[in-house]
């Protein structure tokens, strides 16, 4: 049997700064402009492109907007509310919530109360991608019926993805415009392959660079995941409340919204925890910005949302939230992650030498977070080592493992940090 090896311990926890700030939109309405000059109506779904503009769904205007690095929104299509295809604002949507873009351009809309999906082209040309009338039937374009469609994404060949809400199902739609159910059945909670897995209204997909589907389990509380073979397990969230620390026992209140970036990081907007929470690859919930329900920018908890509906983040790691009842896009820009050479510091945590080759030191400075718990897992999120800590220092026999990544995680009382190291 592996074993680690306590030799000292020491504690050093800073939280690293996520700024949150206002992109665009200020008091309840609809007008387009620059930054607070721009209102909004309970903005939901929304998406980037390469260059970095980002797209949402201004719901309870029934329109879609851009919105530019620099603040400036533009209406893309819909007017009042209703149902027709068309160019542009002669296009009409009726509470429009999930939104996705594909590698040409094209913007796939989740038109939940039309019970459709729509596509609107690079030249603004809105029409019907797949649906018609309320009900849950598989098929081809209005032979295919939803109820609530809320979340779209799309993969590399163009395949569209759709998470169908009030049928408890995730749905998939091939480029030859045929849907089929991939995941889902009956109201309920499961774990399992494919129709045998059940949720309990899903209202957020994303999926990853590794075409693994990521689903906001609403009504379950929790964050479930979707591979390729179409097995369905359950990432994180337990029961109803608050709680960092391991996904297992981690808790969330109605998540929402979701995104993954490029370092496998899920993002989660905690509807009315009215906080943006975050699940690390080796399995730790933290929170990343957030407090109690209001507005305000600033930094990680001083900052507040009012029901944060979506999330999506750009290539340099900068999250953009849709907080629907504070009609605003806003910004959170995200410290660096670091894995430290020898004897690097950060302000977080110190662990030395990294890489190294079989004793890992852990020491921090900050002595509120003796008797807190110390957790290493491997690059997979198997916890491997877990013990609470009551001295001021520890080292780690590592040479029992095998080379690779891995992380350590210090969790407290209201906070989590984790670091990678590297055994070679």
């Amino acid at each position: 049997m592996k074993k680690f090896f306590l030799i000292t311990i020491l504690f050093n926890l800073t939280t690293q700064a996520q700024q949150v700030s206002t992109l665009a939109g200020s008091i309840q309405g609809y007008a387009d402009g620059t930054g607070s000059q721009a209102s909004l109506n309970a903005p939901r779904g929304i998406a980037i492109d390469a260059g970095g503009n980002l797209y949402f769904c201004d719901t309870q205007n029934n329109r879609i907007r851009k919105v530019t690095q620099s603040g400036i929104v533009t209406t893309i299509a819909g007017s009042t509310q209703g149902y027709a295809d068309g160019i542009g604002t002669s296009a009409q949507f009726y509470n429009p919530i999930g939104i996705a873009l594909d590698s040409n351009g094209n913007i796939f809309i989740a038109d939940t109360s039309n019970n459709r999906i729509r596509k609107i082209t690079p030249d603004g040309v809105v029409s019907t991608y797949a649906g018609s009338t309320v009900g849950d039937s598989d098929g081809i374009g209005s032979q295919v019926h939803f109820q609530s469609p809320n979340s779209v994404t799309v993969d590399k060949s163009g395949n569209v993805y759709v998470c169908d809400g009030y049928n408890q199902k995730i749905k998939k739609i091939a480029l030859n415009g045929q849907v089929t159910t991939i995941a889902g059945s009956t109201e309920g909670y499961a774990d399992g392959i494919g129709t045998a897995a059940k949720f309990y209204y899903p209202f957020n997909i994303f999926l990853d660079t590794h075409g693994v589907l990521y689903i906001a389990d609403n009504g379950n509380y929790k964050i479930r995941k979707m591979t390729i073979d179409g097995t369905v397990s359950t990432v994180a969230g337990s029961t109803l409340g608050y709680q960092d620390g391991l996904a297992s026992t981690s808790q969330f209140f109605q998540p929402i919204g979701l995104t993954v970036d490029l370092d496998g990081n899920i993002y989660v907007g905690d509807r009315f925890n009215y906080k943006i929470r975050k699940i690390s690859p080796n399995g730790i919930v933290s929170t990343v910005a957030g407090s109690s329900q209001g507005f305000a920018d600033g930094f990680g908890n001083t900052a507040k949302f009012n029901l944060a509906e979506a999330l999506v983040t750009d290539q340099y790691g900068t999250l953009y939230v849709t907080d629907a009842n504070n009609y605003r896009i806003r910004k959170i820009t995200l410290p660096p992650l670091n894995v430290e050479d020898n004897n690097l510091s950060t302000l977080n945590m110190k662990i030395y030498p990294n890489p190294t080759h079989k004793i890992l030191n852990i020491e921090l400075t900050n002595m509120l977070y003796l008797f807190s718990q110390i957790v290493i897992t491997d690059i997979r999120g198997k916890k491997l080592f877990s013990q609470y800590l009551n001295f001021k220092s520890v080292s780690l026999d590592m040479s029992n493992y095998s080379k690779g990544i891995y992380f350590v995680s210090l969790i407290g009382k209201n906070n989590t940090i984790s670091q990678r190291f590297i055994l070679n």
